[in-house]
């Protein structure tokens, strides 16, 4: 299936509207990847389109987190990570890999504070921490900035990691 991915977080996303997500270089960082036989292939597409991987960064992305509302994502489904989906621009940079395993998550804001539950079971803060950098954000404060509000959906790996 299809997974889209952006190079830009959108302007409704506080601080973080128009600053590059480097969820590309993230995901291509990461062990599925430089593992993968087609890493160099795709890493070359990568330089043709213009991702700079010598730009500092000090995180992998090893998930993302979705609305799935059709249920349609489950372990052995096989990802295409894209950019720029349903146009004449559409650019997979990445090899197709599997869908290892998924979790619930749902993110809620109550009373002024801020609940995150994995498979039902509420998450300690360095969990969270962990969350997010995980998810390819620089910090806890900048995924609660980009998930601002109620959200539930699913986290979608691509590695062994659980939480």
């Amino acid at each position: 299936m299809i997974l889209p991915f952006s190079t830009h977080f959108s302007k409704d996303k506080g601080s973080l509207s128009g600053k590059e997500t480097l969820f590309v270089q993230q995901i291509m960082s990461s062990e599925t990847m430089l593992m993968h036989k087609d890493f160099d292939k795709y890493y070359d597409l990568c330089e043709e389109k213009g991702i700079d991987f010598n730009i500092g960064f000090n995180r992998i992305k090893n998930h993302t987190i979705r609305l799935d509302l059709f249920n349609r994502w489950k372990p052995g489904r096989k990802i295409q990570p894209a950019l720029v989906v349903k146009t004449k621009n559409y650019f997979q940079f990445a090899p197709t890999f599997p869908c290892v395993s998924i979790q619930s998550i749902e993110i809620s804001y109550k009373h002024g504070q801020t609940y995150i539950k994995i498979d039902n079971k509420e998450i300690d803060f360095e969990t969270a921490v962990l969350l997010a950098k995980n998810d390819g954000f620089d910090s806890l404060a900048h995924f609660l900035t980009y998930f601002n509000e109620d959200f539930t959906g699913k986290i979608i790996h691509w590695t062994n990691l659980k939480y």
